[in-house]
Order: C-alpha cells, then structure tokens, then sequence
C-alpha cells in the first residue's frame, strides 16, 4: 500500500529490472502507472576472477558433480525445498555435493535439517565469503529455489562464469533463460539451464539430475549464458541507460 501511494505522490520514474518485474508491479500489485516505469536490466562487471579452491576446501574430487547456492539463507530462498530435491538426488543413487555459500537467519535451521534428512556427508556450509565471485567455476550448476526474485544477481553472476543455472521459474527468471526448448511434466529446458515450477522439489531434482547427466549439454549451456550476459548485461550498458535516464528526467 505504501509503495502504491508514493508511486502516484512521490515517484518521477520506476525502475524495473526485467520485463516480467514489470508486468508484476503493473499487473498484479497496481504500483504506479505504465508510463512511469523504464526497464533497466542490471549490469556487471565481468573480470576474470581465478578458482577459489573450493573442492580442496571440502574435500570434493573433480569428478563429483557439484551443485551451488550462493545468496542470504532467509524465507524467501525456500532452502527447504532444495534440501529436499538433493535428497531426493542421493535417495535416487546420484553422487553429488551441494555447497550453501551464504550466511542469513535460517542458517541453523538449515544445517538441523541437512542432519535430520542425513545429508552431512553431501551439504557443506561455507558461511559468508567475501570471494564468492572466485567460487563459480568450481561448480557444475548454480541453483536458485526463491519463492520470487527481481533479476537474481545470482544467476547473472553463475551464468557470467559458465555455469548451466537451475531455478524456480518465479519472477524476472525466465528473462535470464534464453531460447524455450522443450518442457517435461515437471522441468523446462531452455537456452541456459532449467526451470521449475515453485516450491516443486521433485521437479528441481529431476532438472538437477538432466543437468547433471548431460555434461555436453550442461557445457553448452553455460557457453551461451556467459554469451548473453556479455552482449546483455555488461555495466558499460547499465550506466548508459541510467544516465540517458537521469538526463531525461532532468531536462
């Protein structure tokens, strides 16, 4: 209610970072009108950032597959759900690792449930890093399971470093996704990666588990993500477009 009213009062322009963000501030939650909005996309700056060490780190070999999360550990991730899509993973036979990277309010919570569901030899906790941009290219695919996102810093950042992605397709996500490719009954294949429906934890363990048998495939998706952040997300362009933004309002 309030960001409705100041929308109206107190906004000159609203800025969304994906297309589908601004279908669902329009749409659905009534926040300003059409003509305030500019989409504006984030933008990164890519720099070659060498491995983190993070398989030595936990003793992982090369040859496991090795799933990553990297964000706050709080509600609106829904870690729950990925915990139970990688058990599902083990239960099924699949030898992989999943490392949390990110600290937040649930982390307990989280590390209680990785012992309940016997998952300590396959779930690591790294804490909060500073070097999480060195940390992607040790991992095979990079999971989000958000009950919503904007742009998922996330994703851009895994797909910038070759990394397939996994996500709950919620929010500006399937922006990120490139090309439709095909849809099972409960994953959907695109150009970068998979997608799930929310809070469907069998489904992101059949995605993961595509992802994870498909090497070439996983590759190649992770080729073209790097590509599409590089021709699409580049901060060069987001500077571009928030100064053409601030010229305009000012003139």
């Amino acid at each position: 209610m309030l960001e409705r009213m100041l929308s109206y009062f107190a906004t000159d322009k609203i800025i969304a970072l994906s297309g589908r963000q601004y279908d669902e501030l329009v749409s659905r939650y009534r926040i300003g009108l059409p003509s305030q909005f500019r989409v504006i996309p984030l933008g990164l700056d890519l720099k070659e950032v060498p491995g983190g060490g993070l398989r030595r780190e936990f003793g992982i070999q090369s040859e496991i597959p090795l799933i990553g999360f990297v964000g706050r550990l709080c509600e609106i991730k829904n870690l729950p759900m990925l915990l139970d899509a990688v058990h599902r993973l083990i239960n099924s036979g699949i030898i992989a690792k999943l490392v949390i990277i990110g600290d937040g309010p649930l982390s307990r919570k989280l590390r209680a449930q990785v012992e309940q569901l016997g998952l300590s030899k396959f779930v690591f906790f790294t804490g909060f890093r500073k070097d999480t941009a060195s940390l992607y290219s040790e991992l095979d695919v990079v999971v989000l399971s958000s009950l919503n996102e904007g742009t998922p810093l996330t994703l851009l950042e895994a797909m910038a470093a070759g990394r397939a992605i996994a996500s709950t397709e919620v929010g500006g996500v399937a922006d990120l996704m490139g090309e439709f490719h095909m849809a099972s009954e409960r994953f959907t294949i695109w150009d970068h990666g998979v997608t799930v429906r929310s809070g469907d934890s069998e489904g992101l363990a059949q995605g993961l588990l595509y992802l994870i048998n498909g090497t070439e495939e996983r590759q190649a998706m992770g080729e073209r993500g790097r590509t599409f952040v590089e021709q699409n997300y580049l901060v060069t362009r987001l500077v571009k477009d928030l100064v053409a933004l601030y010229l305009e309002l000012i003139s």
